[in-house]
């Protein structure tokens, strides 16, 4: 449990100075998609402990952390593009509520009895 909390401590300490030392104008393209990468990567180890804390079903907690990271990262990359409307953060989010319900009854069909 430990070292789950001090890795997602490092990626906080890392996307801290990521975002403090560095000009955005100046980095190559590429280095442009690290701190969303690391955002989705912090917010799906942080769901996932939270999640694990609350049920010991390690597919369960998966599932629900990458939805978790995936919808706050997608609105995340269309807020830097400037394409964050209110129509899209609607669509996005009900996308995002159907894909958990579809998850969630797959997962009750396949799980074993």
């Amino acid at each position: 449990m430990k070292k789950k909390l001090i890795r997602l401590i490092a990626i906080a300490a890392g996307l801290l100075i990521l975002f403090v030392t560095t000009d955005p104008q100046k980095l190559p393209s590429f280095v442009l998609i690290l701190p969303f990468v690391a955002f989705f990567v912090f917010i799906f180890f942080s769901t996932k402990w939270l999640a694990l804390r609350r049920t010991s079903i390690q597919s369960r907690a998966t599932r629900l952390a990458i939805l978790c990271a995936s919808l706050p990262t997608l609105l995340a990359v269309l807020m830097s593009l400037g394409q964050l409307t209110v129509k899209d953060v609607a669509t996005t989010v009900v996308l995002f509520v159907l894909s958990y319900f579809y998850i969630a009854r797959n997962a009750l069909n396949t799980e074993p009895r």
